[in-house]
């Protein structure tokens, strides 16, 4: 794998070989083209980038979607700006998953470890309901907020070396949890087993991971960016687990990114019995055709057309000389919108709950970043709604402030424009 140095900027590398099976069989699938990194917004519009390629690929031997690079980790995550708290909506599904979660393990106080675990909102959540509690986290920022604020974090990567240093120092835990991250990290063999060297045995380790399915069924191409470079189903997560003696045996639906798994397995050597939910989720998976190339080669196609259909609703409203602003400036929105190409430019504002991107532009198009009160002081007359995984909470809250106007919401399916007023 050839690594490129792009003078001072970010390292990648080219990916010739699958991530998880290691088969020299990758087709290509998708090319978004070169990007920013989704989540390095900028202080100033006029702040050099650097581009990276941005390429969806294909494992003809296993079926894992991946990207085409990968990218130096410390780029992407020593200082990140998603708070998982920051949404309602997030934090009342850590609460349900939480009580999930403590239903399946005998212990009333369970000692628990998260692996990227953010602002701790998880862990809070556990941690209120009798366990143990501790996270570990690149971002720095989050893991001082978190530990601030009485959730303990490291601030480091999780991999075999520092899972070692932890059971030195900890001992084991009873739950390893790894929620919404094993999709980012360039070496999924080693973060696997690091979560499997964590936990006790016959502990319970947790992954949550956006479901490839739903990215295929409802064309969710906005998933895709440099921070995710897997896309799995879950044949190929029970096979990542497998690798490190994990059994997959429970899975439950999240909302999470508009449709993730979490998959719960046991560390032991002997086969465990499939809950009937894993029992027909997987069979449900294997009908689907999700391991088949030509769905992924109509996926590609799909997108490029839906991308098309986009621009000319925008273009629409454009061109009756209406503002327009986004909603919610997350990764996914920067994909967005670096693939529509100049129409992004008609975005007056990007409107995002979170203090900390206020001030900053959306990396590539240069929008500046608000929050929902400054925005929607523009006086704005059509939204685009990013994140519409969150469409009723949004919605609520626009009617709420009293904002009447048209609503653009990209997925899933094509492309939905209508009115609201309040």
């Amino acid at each position: 794998m050839e690594i490129f140095a792009l003078s001072g900027e970010p390292q990648f590398r080219n990916i010739i070989t699958c991530r998880l099976c290691g088969a020299e069989s990758l087709t290509d699938i998708l090319d978004l083209g070169a990007q920013p990194l989704a989540n390095s917004l900028v202080d100033r519009p006029d702040e050099h980038e650097a581009l990276i390629p941005l390429k969806l690929v294909y494992c003809r031997e296993c079926g894992l979607a991946q990207l085409s690079v990968d990218v130096d980790p410390a780029a992407m995550f020593r200082e990140y700006l998603w708070v998982t708290g920051t949404s309602a909506s997030t934090r009342d599904y850590c609460e349900g998953l939480a009580d999930w979660i403590v239903d399946r393990v005998a212990n009333s106080s369970p000692l628990v470890i998260e692996m990227a675990s953010n602002d701790g909102t998880l862990l809070r959540a556990l941690s209120d309901r009798g366990a143990k509690v501790l996270g570990i986290d690149p971002a720095a920022n989050l893991a001082l907020e978190a530990t601030a604020r009485g959730i303990e974090t490291i601030p480091d990567f999780l991999n075999p070396e520092t899972a070692k240093q932890i059971v030195d120092t900890r001992g084991q835990f009873d739950i390893a949890i790894a929620r919404n991250v094993m999709s980012h990290v360039p070496d999924p063999r080693g973060a696997i087993q690091a979560l499997s060297q964590l936990t006790v045995d016959g502990g319970l380790v947790l992954i949550e991971f956006h479901s490839a399915q739903t990215i295929l069924d409802e064309l969710h191409y906005d998933s895709i960016y440099h921070e995710h470079t897997m896309y799995h189903s879950l044949q190929t997560m029970q096979r990542l687990m497998a690798l490190a003696g994990l059994q997959a045996f429970d899975v439950r639906r999240s909302p999470i990114s508009g449709g993730s798994w979490a998959l719960l397995a046991k560390k032991t050597d002997a086969e465990v019995p499939l809950s009937s939910d894993l029992s027909d989720a997987l069979a449900a998976d294997r009908r689907s055709g999700i391991a088949d190339e030509s769905v992924w080669l109509n996926f590609g196609r799909r997108a490029i057309s839906h991308r098309d259909h986009l621009v000319r609703e925008i273009a629409k409203i454009a061109e009756s000389d209406k503002s327009i602003v986004g909603y919610g400036a997350s990764a996914r929105s920067s994909t967005m919108l670096n693939f529509l190409g100049p129409i992004a430019k008609k975005l007056r504002a990007i409107a995002d709950a979170s203090p900390l991107k206020h001030g900053k532009y959306s990396p590539g198009v240069n929008v500046p970043i608000e929050s929902p009160q400054a925005v929607l002081q523009k006086q704005p007359e059509a939204v685009l709604l990013f994140a519409f995984n969150f469409e009723d909470e949004i919605l609520d809250n626009l009617k709420s402030a009293g904002w009447s106007g048209e609503v653009i919401v990209p997925f899933p399916g094509d492309p939905r424009v209508f009115s609201i007023n309040s």
